[in-house]
């Protein structure tokens, strides 16, 4: 008899001091593709900062309809049945997609299976591995996004990438690398140092009292020519300092709080500019072809070795709270996935 429930994570109410209460796993009935629709048998499927903020309940392009809702913004899965009028892709194939547009009202990919129109779909070719696949739209968009804000960094000058070791940060070095454009990566352990030269970085700081003038040395007292930081808070104002005059520091994420405090020095009178960036508004403005030529050009990154998942730790679905509290870990050993 064929199987006619999945498994299902669902957040029963938002409560961001105590989010992981709020989680539950159950049971509930695999939905059925309408009309132009395919039903998507989900494999594997990231744990990133965005899922944690949907728990929570602040992440603004998660507003579900209803409650309890399910979380979950990128994954990889199968064709498992199609809707009327649909021909490909065909049951079987392997596909994931840059924009799942029933996430927003609070049907992610917490789930076993999920409804999605086919035409949305894209297919993974038979040599990126399902880790790549899985996290081929959040970091990756984010990063090449994020490079076509910067502009060009001209030649000799640095690009400064906070929280270099995360797998967005890594993927980072490492494309700037491949373009020949000089980083400065900022932990907070020194320890770190060696393994992120040997990913890419030109140079690394350390989170300091002394970060302004760490970063002055490396540049010769010019200043870095952009930075990437996805910290927030009181770095902020040290990076505004650490940039040259007319650069730009762009925010894409709020790691260490969501507010920040500036001094008119660092942004008036040195014509710096502070610049944010929301992966989801970027693929929100795609049409189908430039989406199409992005998921292209990032599985190519992911052949040569430029872009890795950063794959870390396997759990079950039902496991999603240990998951999620692994995730929360300062040093961690790589991204918690869940199949």
């Amino acid at each position: 008899m064929a199987t006619t429930q999945q498994t299902v994570v669902t957040v029963t109410a938002f409560n961001p001091a105590s989010y992981l209460d709020t989680i539950q796993v159950t049971k509930a009935p695999i939905p059925s593709p309408g009309p132009g629709e395919a039903l998507v048998a989900l494999k594997l499927r990231p744990i990133n900062p965005a899922d944690v903020f949907s728990c929570m309940g602040v992440y603004p392009a998660f507003q579900p309809k209803s409650m309890p809702c399910t979380p979950g913004m990128e994954g990889v899965g199968v064709v498992s049945a199609l809707g009327a009028g649909v021909t490909s892709p065909s049951v079987g194939t392997r596909v994931t997609a840059m924009d799942w547009p029933c996430v927003g009202g609070g049907n992610g990919l917490w789930q076993e299976y999920i409804t999605i129109p086919a035409n949305m779909l894209t297919v993974v070719p038979d040599d990126i591995p399902d880790d790549a696949a899985a996290c081929a739209m959040v970091n990756p968009v984010s990063v090449l996004g994020m490079l076509d804000l910067v502009g060009p960094v001209p030649a000799g000058q640095y690009l400064i990438v906070t929280a270099a070791g995360s797998a967005l940060g890594k993927m980072t070095l490492r494309l700037c690398k491949d373009r020949n454009i000089k980083t400065i990566g900022v932990v907070r352990r020194t320890e770190q140092f060696d393994e992120l030269k040997a990913e890419g970085a030109t140079a690394m700081v350390a989170i300091t009292d002394n970060l302004v003038a760490d970063i002055g040395a490396i540049t010769g007292e010019q200043g870095a020519y952009a930075a990437m930081d996805c910290l927030c808070g009181d770095i902020v104002s040290k990076l505004c300092q650490a940039v040259k005059r007319g650069g730009t520091v762009v925010l894409y994420g709020a790691m260490c709080g969501p507010t920040f405090q500036l001094s008119v020095a660092d942004t008036l009178f040195r014509q710096m500019q502070i610049k944010g960036y929301w992966c989801h508004l970027q693929i929100h403005d795609m049409d189908a072809a430039t989406r199409a030529e992005y998921m292209v050009k990032i599985f190519d990154l992911y052949r040569r070795g430029i872009f890795v998942s950063g794959a870390g730790e396997t759990m079950p679905l039902a496991s999603v709270v240990e998951g999620l509290k692994a995730h929360s870990q300062t040093a961690r050993s790589g991204k918690i996935m869940l199949a």
